[in-house]
């Protein structure tokens, strides 16, 4: 198995998950051709990774798909509004995970309905994600914040220093402009004095009075 992680929650938890879904989802040796890419919710898939938008049968595995996607919230479950039930963290990828291994299998939607373990609600049975939330919940999922850096405002020294280093690099740019222009305007009339003298030459050679004569 191959997860391509483009989240802050981390690679080895959704590994984990993933192996125990695929525990119940997938024959033994097909996981191994599994590739998951993990994105946040509302980011935009067109980031893909070129390499694996590559899908289709994997031959002698049994696989119909080797590649899904897996969507995560963008931020720690905790900062999520209130009322969020319990559990919501695993079970929620439990059911992601599980849809999306049955459809590399080759299953349809028409073939899961009724099984609120891929994600349908069943009137009067289990509630959504029952069945992952039971099963995943020894399994952690963690989420690592971005790490906040501590700017220290700069000296007097280093602003002097800056602004010294700032107005050099300007005074060279205007050097190499000026040196550049005087080159671009000897090189401009050489060019003129050459077509002015080829211009003469020609009005001299076509005159009306040559013609007349």
């Amino acid at each position: 198995m191959k997860i391509i992680n483009h989240t802050r929650w981390r690679t080895a938890d959704i590994k984990a998950l993933a192996t125990r879904v695929a525990a119940e989802e997938l024959n033994p040796g097909q996981l191994r051709h599994i590739t998951i890419e993990v994105f946040t919710q509302g980011a935009n898939d067109a980031n893909r990774d070129r390499y694996v938008r590559r899908v289709g049968s994997v031959l002698g595995t049994g696989l119909v798909f080797n590649y899904f996607t897996l969507k995560l919230p963008a931020v720690d479950p905790t900062m999520l509004r209130q009322g969020f039930r319990p559990g919501w963290d695993r079970a929620y990828v439990g059911v992601q995970l599980a849809h999306e291994m049955a459809e590399c299998r080759g299953k349809k939607h028409k073939d899961m309905k009724g099984c609120s373990r891929y994600g349908y609600r069943v009137r009067g049975g289990a509630r959504y994600g029952a069945h992952w939330e039971e099963a995943l919940k020894d399994l952690p999922l963690r989420w690592d914040p971005p790490v906040k850096v501590e700017r220290i405002p700069p000296t007097v020294e280093q602003k002097q220093a800056a602004k010294a280093s700032e107005g050099q690099k300007r005074l060279e740019h205007a050097r190499r402009m000026v040196a550049t222009w005087q080159k671009r305007r000897k090189l401009t009339d050489t060019y003129l004095k050459k077509w002015t003298r080829r211009l003469r030459a020609l009005e001299r050679h076509h005159s009306p009075q040559k013609e007349v004569a």
